[in-house]
């Protein structure tokens, strides 16, 4: 299985408390799965632009790392 991360969108939708409690509650199911990478849970809202930047930024350092290893898997199998 490949290892997944979570995102929550919608972020202007609820209120701050109900935000965090929603927060909560899917990093605890992400996270009772083997194949969840780790990490916080980032929150973003394309409505109001909140979070969006650090996602595509997370988004490209993700694609920047798994470059990277295919590159020298890639390299070390010729």
């Amino acid at each position: 299985r490949q290892p997944f991360n979570a995102v929550l969108t919608k972020g202007d939708l609820l209120p701050p408390l109900q935000l965090a409690q929603s927060y909560v509650a899917v990093h605890e199911a992400v996270s009772a799965h083997a194949s969840y990478a780790g990490g916080d849970i980032p929150m973003c809202s394309a409505k109001n632009g909140a979070g969006v930047h650090e996602l595509w930024t997370r988004m490209h350092a993700g694609l920047e790392l798994t470059s990277h290893s295919n590159t020298g898997a890639r390299a070390s199998t010729r």
